[in-house]
């Protein structure tokens, strides 16, 4: 995760002391259920989506995994929680240069 006003090009970078890898920065993920990120539709959070503690439940895109002392997960819903709004699903883009 990127620090607040960081860029992905030079961040500063979130050190997350529960991965595995020997930078810190990064946090290495397991695929999920559904064998990772499908492009072209949504993979939504499952209701509930956090358990008591604060975990995430979400499996369908990665496991979950400790990222500072609760389990992380990823997914991508229709609506946005926090801002109400629709995005597109996910898609891939190809970059040149």
């Amino acid at each position: 995760m990127i620090q607040p006003n960081g860029t992905i090009g030079n961040g500063p970078f979130f050190d997350n002391p529960d991965s595995t890898a020997t930078d810190k920065s990064y946090t290495l993920q397991t695929p999920g259920t559904a064998g990772g990120l499908v492009i072209g539709r949504f993979q939504p959070n499952p209701s509930p989506a956090f358990d008591a503690s604060g975990n995430a439940l979400a499996d369908a895109i990665v496991a979950p995994t400790p990222f500072s002392a609760i389990a992380f997960g990823i997914s991508t819903d229709a609506t946005d929680p926090q801002s109400g709004k629709s995005p597109p699903p996910p898609a891939s883009v190809s970059r040149t240069g």
